[in-house]
């Protein structure tokens, strides 16, 4: 079958094991009913549409209602098709013009959504390919007209070939009795206007950094996706011992994460940790040869490193090694001194300005983009940055439950952007935070212990300037 392909033979040899368990069947049966129940779809369908709108894009599921159906084969082979001309009151409705006042003729336009292609039997069981084409209910009336019905089977076929690279022959389409191949399913198409499908987001797509391999010529060796975060973690009763805001926000330890999807475990592959970089290899089949440098010094001896099966990744975090700096040098004192009878001149000394609060930072910032999700443990705050290093992240305690974060990333050209946010918990006592940097965005944890009621947050671009936030229990 064709969901297997992506099984390996362990992967089967499970599932054929359970399948014998009496247990796993009902548990399967019933969890098949559970899927019929038309509470638990909606409530599937709300979940993914605010998934999708977390990563951008606004969608809405689509279940074509049956229409009527065509047959039709390929031009360079003997694939056949069936077309289900389907409808939803969801599509626009289609519109007429005319070119000119005068003239005869009018210009249709025919909105429509198109279905991935799905895979099917014939009535001779025979390999067949399924294709929803849905259209507004109207465009489905106006298809009794022989006219029209010809114009929409055009458009429909027209549009496949080119969403799919598809090679359908108009002339050999023939409409049937029946009025839909299968069984109507909902599918996902973009609010934006774009009729093509849009898949339910899998849980790596949720992940940053899908991973996948970077593709090499014959007998090149491979080099796996990787991706580098560098993590700090400050507990607040530490926090005035920490000289310098560089001090309290530089990471201390760094996690490497290698995404090996062809991998099945650990021993498979040969990693080896150096002071500033890391290299991972396996002989063929899997030829991998990957050279990764890191940023800091990391101490390779105290690591610790673990392979995800369910996910096919490695996970390897280091300790971060800070070499200590220089002592600083005694300040000279002159031993030159003034001749006899010579004035020395009471020259004034002009001290360095202290700094406080807000005067520290005279660079004009902006409030990040952020995303932000309220836990019972903490606050977990998704600041959408690319670009930022572990050098340009500083984070700030004024108060016991209020924090300050400055961060720089690099813009497009190499120019830097500049942002501050100013975060205040009340109702809460805060502990410690954390910070995880990756390329595209910083992940922010406040830790605290919380009384009886929720916390209340404010959040801004500076503590005299605050707003009141609510962050969604299903945020981040």
């Amino acid at each position: 079958m064709v969901f297997m392909d992506g099984l390996s033979k362990d992967e089967l040899n499970s599932i054929a094991k359970a399948l014998k368990n009496e247990k796993f069947r009902n548990l399967l049966a019933e969890y098949a009913e559970e899927l019929k129940d038309p509470e638990n779809r909606r409530r599937y369908e709300e979940e993914i549409t605010e998934l999708e709108k977390q990563r951008g894009r606004d969608i809405q599921f689509i279940l074509p209602e049956p229409g009527f159906c065509l047959k039709a084969r390929s031009k360079d082979s003997d694939t056949i098709f069936y077309i289900n001309m389907s409808s939803n009151k969801d599509i626009q409705k289609p519109s007429c013009r005319r070119e000119r006042a005068n003239q005869s003729g009018a210009t249709w336009s025919i909105p429509h959504s198109i279905f991935k292609p799905k895979e099917g039997t014939t009535p001779n069981l025979k390999q067949c390919t399924i294709v929803d084409v849905v259209f507004h209910p109207d465009t489905i009336s106006l298809s009794r007209n022989a006219a029209f019905s010809k114009m929409a089977i055009q458009v429909a076929i027209e549009s496949i070939n080119k969403a799919f690279d598809l090679r359908i022959d108009p002339r050999s389409a023939k409409s049937l009795k029946i009025l839909y191949k299968g069984t109507p399913t909902a599918s996902i198409i973009n609010k934006d206007g774009s009729n093509r499908p849009v898949d339910p987001p899998t849980l790596e797509e949720l992940l940053p950094n899908n991973p996948k391999c970077i593709p090499t010529e014959n007998n090149q060796p491979t080099r796996p996706e990787f991706q580098i975060k560098y993590r700090s973690k400050v507990e607040l009763r530490d926090y005035d011992r920490l000289s310098t805001p560089a001090d309290r926000s530089r990471p201390n330890e760094l996690q490497l994460t290698v995404f090996l999807p062809n991998v099945t475990s650990a021993g498979d592959v040969d990693l080896e940790i150096f002071e500033r970089h890391a290299v991972l290899s396996a002989p063929p089949p899997l030829n991998y040869d990957l050279h990764i440098p890191f940023k800091q010094s990391v101490d390779e001896d105290k690591g610790r490193a673990v392979f995800d099966k369910t996910h096919k990744k490695l996970i390897v975090t280091l300790p971060i090694v800070y070499k200590d700096l220089p002592p600083q040098h005694p300040p000279i004192v002159s031993e030159i001194q003034p001749e006899e009878n010579e004035p020395v001149s009471d020259v004034p000394i002009e001290e360095p300005p202290v700094l406080l609060g807000k005067e520290i930072d005279q660079i004009s910032r902006e409030m990040p983009i952020f995303d932000s999700r309220l836990e019972d443990d903490g606050l977990y705050l998704i600041l959408r940055t690319p670009g930022v290093s572990p050098d340009n992240l500083t984070v700030e305690v004024s108060e016991e439950n209020r924090l300050c974060v400055l961060l720089t990333s690099l813009g497009q050209g190499g120019f830097p952007l500049y942002y501050k946010l100013a975060l205040s918990v009340e109702g809460a006592t805060c502990l410690s935070y954390r910070t995880d940097i990756s390329q595209d965005n910083v992940l922010l944890v406040i830790l605290y212990t919380a009384g009886e009621q929720v916390p209340v947050i404010h959040y801004g671009p500076s503590f005299e300037n605050l707003s009141l936030v609510s962050p969604p229990s299903n945020g981040v």
